[in-house]
């Protein structure tokens, strides 16, 4: 009976993933990822840089190697560099005035994250453009902070690890701990972005738990053997020239938004709906039947 439904929920989100056009949404995603990439980095900079030295960035960053594809790695380590190498004056406007510039233009990616979990969780939009750019914003400036969290952690777990254990001892733990650190901030952005980037209803946590545990997996997994690949055997610097980076970027970003929606697919398969959903759900849902009808 097990195997008979495990069959029958991988068709199910294999229908549904079409039904919803999951790839051609990635792919959207993506470009609003790449968009934002830039933008991204100089917001983080200038958070970093007010508690801490943002040169050290691009070392930590460097922690990252394994599981992002060199041209990736590359592109990240190089724009950093050119953003830490401004003169201290320039950091200090850029606090003053960038922190929001750059919040706002990253902002693109998250609001094409919150679209594309409404198109998954069949909700129509119904908060107002300051609304919608609120929760985006604050959700953008929330995942660059985790991410600030993560580096802090990459620097602060070794010392504090070395200072308790003896050296041998301390590569080990540090080790295991860094990457169950970095595995634990990954499923919390996950879930802090399925609870609040799409519009109503909101779901408990524990609902979209066991997508974003599972999207998490997939999505480190998917980044080492994509890295893995493009190492050994990809081409894309013949093939494509000096976009070769740009390509291999475009395509990691893809691959992380369609795993990232993904598990949003499941967690919405698990989810039964309640007298709360939102009548978006219900006309969507509708419309799509009558779209899609079920096979007999």
């Amino acid at each position: 009976m097990n195997i008979v439904k495990a069959k029958d929920q991988t068709l199910l989100l294999l229908k549904q993933t079409q039904e919803n056009n999951l790839s051609l949404v990635s792919a959207g995603v993506a470009f609003y990822g790449f968009l934002s990439i830039f933008p991204s980095l100089a917001a983080l900079i200038s958070l970093y840089g007010l508690i801490f030295d943002p040169a050290n960035v691009v070392e930590q960053v460097n922690a990252l190697a394994g599981i992002l594809p060199p041209e990736v790695h590359s592109i990240l380590q190089q724009r950093l560099s050119d953003i830490t190498t401004t003169d201290a004056q320039s950091l200090k406007a850029g606090v003053i005035f960038g922190i929001l510039l750059s919040l706002w233009s990253a902002n693109r990616a998250m609001k094409a994250f919150s679209e594309a979990l409404n198109i998954v969780f069949s909700n129509r939009e119904q908060r107002n453009f300051i609304q919608v750019n609120l929760v985006t914003l604050a959700l953008t400036l929330a995942s660059i902070v985790v991410f600030i969290i993560g580096m802090i952690a990459i620097v602060g777990v070794p010392i504090v690890v070395s200072y308790l254990l003896s050296q041998s001892w301390a590569q080990i733990i540090t080790g295991v701990l860094s990457w169950l650190l970095f595995v634990g901030l990954v499923v919390g952005l996950f879930l802090m972005l399925y609870r609040f980037a799409p519009a109503s209803p909101r779901y408990e946590w524990r609902e979209h738990l066991p997508g974003s545990i599972l999207a998490t997996v997939l999505f480190l997994s998917a980044s080492v053997a994509f890295s893995f690949y493009v190492s050994n055997f990809g081409d894309y610097d013949e093939q494509y020239g000096a976009l070769g980076a740009v390509v291999v970027t475009l395509f990691w970003l893809y691959i992380g938004a369609f795993i990232f929606l993904l598990g949003a697919e499941i967690n919405a398969m698990r989810i039964e709906p309640s007298d709360d959903l939102s009548p978006g759900y219900y006309a969507e849902k509708q419309q799509r039947e009558s779209i899609f009808p079920s096979r007999p």
